[in-house]
């Protein structure tokens, strides 16, 4: 699968690949049934998405400037349940309260 690197217009560097989806059909909306086009910054503090319907077929093969109009035009993709339960397990895991903690010197012995 291709993979893209590019800059949007205020020189932030993006990545771009087709993903296909997996699993069942009914959870993605009818646009992205067929796979869509994932823009991600480099930096992580974005992602967006577009219906493979709504691309051109080498898609890959454009210029910047054109992939960037494509990007504008795609919509910000939410975060799976799946990651969002994993977060929250974690949130969880790592607020609990575990009672005394012991620290372990160099030695073997307890602090």
């Amino acid at each position: 699968m291709p993979l893209r690197v590019f800059q949007d217009h205020d020189g932030q560097e993006w990545r771009v690949w087709f993903v296909m989806p997996a699993g069942s059909p009914g959870m993605l909306g009818e646009s992205f049934r067929d796979g869509w086009l994932c823009f991600e910054r480099t930096d992580g503090h974005d992602r967006r998405r577009l219906a493979i319907a709504d691309a051109p077929p080498a898609w890959d093969g454009l210029p910047d400037e054109r992939l960037d109009t494509l990007r504008k035009s795609a919509e910000p993709a939410q975060r799976s349940a799946t990651l969002g339960q994993a977060s929250l397990e974690t949130n969880q895991r790592d607020d609990r309260s575990s009672g005394p903690k012991t620290v372990v010197g160099e030695d073997g012995g307890t602090v």
